[in-house]
């Protein structure tokens, strides 16, 4: 199956989730032209119902123990990190910016338990003051 998203997004990131909580794995696009997130849905038919796009390289992992998906991706031109926390309907909230240091340049992010106290842990990798 091929499905294209809009000319000149440029694409940067790719993750899978079943962020609606529809059983189906959807397919989530961060876009560097557009600065945007962009989350394609899976319907009972397996065909991709509409996009939906969320202005802002994302990752999904539940950052709350309540089993919705969360999106966290960087953004290397403002030098910060955002989480989109998931909702019970699908969608997500607005996006929570965190500051991660003048010139930093965030490039690169991952999400685990680091410090092995089940809660999610965010690592972020930067290209200039690392």
């Amino acid at each position: 199956m091929i499905h294209s998203i809009k000319d000149r997004f440029n694409p940067t990131g790719l993750t899978l989730g079943d962020f609606n909580s529809g059983s189906r794995i959807d397919i989530l696009t961060a876009n560097f032209q557009t600065d945007s997130v962009v989350r394609l849905l899976l319907d009972k038919d397996e065909l991709f119902l509409n996009s939906i796009s969320y202005s802002t390289e994302p990752s999904s992992q539940p950052w709350y123990h309540d089993e919705l998906l969360d999106i966290t991706l960087v953004n290397q031109e403002n030098n910060s990190f955002g989480i989109f926390f998931g909702a019970v309907n699908g969608k997500f909230a607005n996006q929570i910016i965190y500051l991660a240091g003048n010139g930093s340049f965030s490039r690169l992010l991952t999400m685990g338990d680091l410090s092995n106290d089940t809660s999610m842990d965010l690592a972020v990798a930067n290209t200039v003051n690392s």
